[in-house]
């Protein structure tokens, strides 16, 4: 793809933190260079989706849970090397739908 010199050109992905019971939920991956690492769920923000929209969907896609996003635990951002786009990456703490209501 050729994108404008004079605009940045993002990858905007979202992972989310979901505890309970003491227990960290994670997904085991099935595909890419991390195949069979266990990481917190997540993926890449949809066009016209907001964050917290996205780390819904992806948690939802990926694991059949329904969350609720609670803040940002952390943020990532960095060049990638393959293309020099930028790439940031934001962390949810998520509770489960049915938790605390």
């Amino acid at each position: 793809m050729n994108y404008p010199k004079s605009f940045a050109c993002h990858f905007i992905g979202v992972g989310g933190v979901v505890i309970h019971d003491s227990r960290v939920l994670l997904v085991k991956l099935t595909y890419g260079p991390a195949i069979g690492k266990w990481l917190i769920p997540g993926g890449l923000v949809d066009e016209g989706e907001t964050l917290q929209e996205a780390i819904v969907r992806e948690i939802l896609e990926e694991t059949g849970i329904s969350v609720h996003p609670v803040g940002v635990v952390g943020l990532r951002s960095m060049v990638r090397t393959t293309d020099h786009l930028t790439d940031l990456y934001c962390v949810f703490l998520c509770k489960l739908e049915c938790e605390g209501q």
